[in-house]
């Protein structure tokens, strides 16, 4: 079975294990940095098969006081509300098999709930991230 829910303090250890494993392509997560996202994040999931996290995404609302560089700059950029997606990542064993789109289509669907007239991110690009551009491109980004 999958669902998208929540993600909880509960979710930290199976969180950090797949952020360590999709590095260097996201920011390294410590409890710090969790218990910081998870509160700042208009928006935080986890893609669940079976009763085991395949993946996460956490994305903030536009005005946050976040201090990351690129969340800035769309912040001075964008004049309409977004959603910044700060980070998406699934372990490796479930890559390739739809569950970023199912997240990303969770993410779509929500932002239109609640008026945000776009969704942003960055993807690295050193080291390239190729995966995540064609996967972002696919999704229209």
């Amino acid at each position: 079975m999958i669902r998208i829910r929540d993600l909880t303090t509960n979710d930290f250890d199976a969180v950090v294990a797949i952020n360590q494993v999709s590095q260097p392509f996201v920011f390294e997560i410590d409890a710090a940095e969790f218990s910081l996202l998870l509160g700042l994040c208009e928006y935080s999931k986890v893609l669940e098969i079976d009763g085991e996290i395949a993946g996460y995404v956490f994305a903030l609302g536009k005005g946050e006081d976040y201090n990351g560089e690129e969340y800035h700059w769309f912040c001075q950029q964008v004049s309409d509300d977004f959603l910044y997606i700060d980070q998406v990542a699934l372990a490796p064993e479930w890559r390739g098999h739809g569950c970023g789109t199912r997240l990303y289509h969770d993410l779509e669907h929500y932002a239109a709930r609640h008026q945000k007239a776009c969704l942003v991110c960055e993807i690295y690009s050193q080291p390239f991230n190729n995966v995540s551009m064609r996967f972002h491109h696919a999704l229209g980004f």
